[in-house]
């Protein structure tokens, strides 16, 4: 076997072993998660609407199918959301409008929960703006705001 074969050889099985290694420390520590509405300061609901392009709005006056998210826990306040329809929430890099598109999660599908008052959180994207669903933009939930007011803020509503 020459010299530079042996070598590959042993790279590979080192490469394969630092990998094994590092599934085996984090096997059994999936984030937690848990089943959600969110509720918007004008007392509606956020949706879901797949009527158009699963885009998120605060519309509903009662939470059903298109109202439950699920929170998951990234640890150190980050967090990612799935929508009913089992895709995660991301926000559009060009008008940071949020819909569930994703079926990964990645950079523009994670959260930055911000603690505003006692149930009531806000939503910081990656592009470090936090999440609104201004009356004004239709109620059209997007990441905008350089700081968190009233419709920047959101309260957490537990599903049992």
């Amino acid at each position: 076997m020459k010299k530079s074969t042996f070598l590959s050889a042993i790279l590979v099985m080192l490469f394969a072993v630092a990998t094994l290694s590092v599934y085996s420390q984090t096997e059994g520590q999936a984030p937690q998660s848990k089943k959600i509405y969110l509720k918007s300061y004008h007392e509606k609901y956020v949706k879901t609407d797949k009527n158009k392009g699963n885009q998120l709005f605060s519309t509903s006056t009662a939470a059903g199918e298109w109202e439950v998210f699920t929170l998951i826990d990234l640890g150190n306040g980050k967090v990612n959301i799935k929508a009913y329809n089992d895709k995660y929430v991301g926000i559009d890099p060009k008008t940071g409008v949020l819909a569930a598109k994703s079926i990964l999660a990645q950079d523009w599908e994670t959260f930055t929960l911000v603690p505003v008052s006692e149930g009531w959180i806000a939503l910081k994207g990656n592009n470090g703006k936090y999440v609104t669903a201004d009356k004004d933009a239709k109620y059209i939930l997007n990441a905008s705001r350089d700081s968190v007011k009233e419709w920047e803020s959101f309260m957490v509503i537990d599903i049992k």
